[in-house]
């Protein structure tokens, strides 16, 4: 159907009548030039030829028709492939117009504690104008368990966090959901929630060569995230001694030691050969003693060290084979051996070093909007299609007549 955006400027067609009557005592002033005065005595007088009333000018009807064209473009004339409900009509109203209140869960992030590695420091960030808000409740769940409920504080402005420490979820597989709610909705309720999945930090299940040496025993409980139970399925495994890896049961991973033993220390640091995106954030100084098991297994080599492979990844099953004298009491007694215990699990099982951070959060797009006016501007667009282009051809071609006709009548 055929409808119009600015309908008032029709009005506009109450003009006719007064350009009609212009031009009509236009026509009636009009003077006929003669060449001379005694002339005029000769022209037809209105009591012989009796009172005729003026005509208008036949401009006025060109002039009308472009007046016309042009109140109907600018009527915003649209066609509409369904009428408009109430809910897309504009409804007057005098003050302001209600704001919507809004509060999101902006981010949610997990990772080690500092001084506890093997509890999670959780932040959530929520978002919005909190005083205007009404009372607001935060709840964070973990599987289900509520661990946290606590009152969003009205004066924080714009933004609003929480902190909180949980154990690490320790089972393998297990769906270690973390969600932080807005309770109580608002305006929104699209973004009052968020999860986040807390499988890359979970602790694990490790089986330790009791040949091990103390040192690394204790930097492996510095890192907070191995569990050295008895499990019958281990998802790794630390095996130490011995001149040859031995073979890995179950095909978990491995991570093998090698045998200490007595050789020259080095004076250079060695070097890695991993790419700068797999890097660790660390460097191992000289003064290291290499082991040199015989025959050299093959893999591809991680950290090199005067031409000498030091740390060395088979395929599958994963295998890292480390020539370090990790019983040597200077690189124990250093802070490189955690680090370096850390970054190797990290690669061997596809979880998080202890410095890692899982986070979660809303992007632009996923905001809360109100969706019942951006639905119903939406439909409206998309239904209405402007017709202003054809009245506004004609006017423009009769506007260039005008212009070179001068004003003056069309002759035939």
């Amino acid at each position: 159907m055929i409808g119009a955006t600015a309908p008032a400027w029709l009005l506009g067609l109450l003009l006719f009548p007064l350009l009609r009557e212009l031009h009509r005592r236009r026509g009636s002033q009009l003077r006929i030039p003669v060449p001379a005065l005694f002339l005029w005595r000769g022209a037809p007088s209105m009591e012989r030829s009796g009172y005729r009333r003026a005509r208008p000018d036949p401009i006025w009807r060109r002039r009308a028709l472009l007046l016309g064209l042009l109140l109907l473009a600018l009527a915003g004339p649209v066609w509409r492939a369904q009428p408009l409900g109430p809910s897309m009509a504009m409804m007057p109203r005098s003050g302001a117009l209600p704001e919507d209140v809004n509060l999101a869960v902006a981010a949610l992030s997990a990772r080690p504690a500092l001084i506890r590695p093997e509890m999670l420091a959780v932040r959530v960030t929520l978002s919005g104008d909190f005083s205007a808000a009404g009372p607001r409740m935060l709840q964070v769940r973990l599987d289900g368990r509520e661990l946290l409920r606590q009152a969003v504080d009205r004066e924080a402005g714009k933004s609003w966090a929480a902190v909180l420490e949980i154990p690490r979820p320790m089972e393998d597989g297990a769906a270690a959901a973390l969600q932080a709610r807005l309770l109580f909705a608002d305006t929104g309720s699209m973004d009052d929630r968020l999860t986040l999945d807390l499988g890359p930090l979970r602790r694990l299940s490790v089986r330790l060569d009791p040949r091990c040496a103390d040192p690394m025993r204790a930097a492996l409980e510095a890192t907070g995230r191995i569990d050295q139970g008895l499990a019958a399925a281990p998802e790794l495994q630390i095996r130490c001694g011995g001149s040859s890896p031995p073979s890995s049961a179950g095909g978990a991973p491995l991570l093998w030691f090698a045998a200490p033993a007595e050789g020259a220390r080095s004076v250079t640091p060695p070097l890695w050969t991993v790419p700068d995106a797999e890097r660790p954030g660390f460097e191992i100084g000289p003064g290291w003693r290499a082991v040199s098991p015989n025959p050299m297994p093959p893999g591809d080599v991680l950290l090199i060290g005067n031409g000498q492979p030091l740390i060395i990844a088979q395929g599958e099953p994963k295998r890292l084979l480390v020539l370090l004298d990790i019983a040597d009491p200077q690189l124990a007694a250093g802070a490189e051996l955690p680090l370096l215990l850390d970054w190797l699990i990290a690669r061997l099982t596809g979880t998080l070093a202890t410095d890692g951070v899982v986070a979660a959060s809303l992007t632009a797009a996923e905001r809360m909007q109100d969706l019942e006016r951006s639905s119903a501007a939406l439909m409206t667009r998309r239904s209405a299609l402007d017709l202003a282009f054809i009245p506004l051809l004609p006017a423009l071609i009769l506007a260039m007549l005008e212009a070179i006709t001068g004003g003056r009548r069309w002759s035939r």
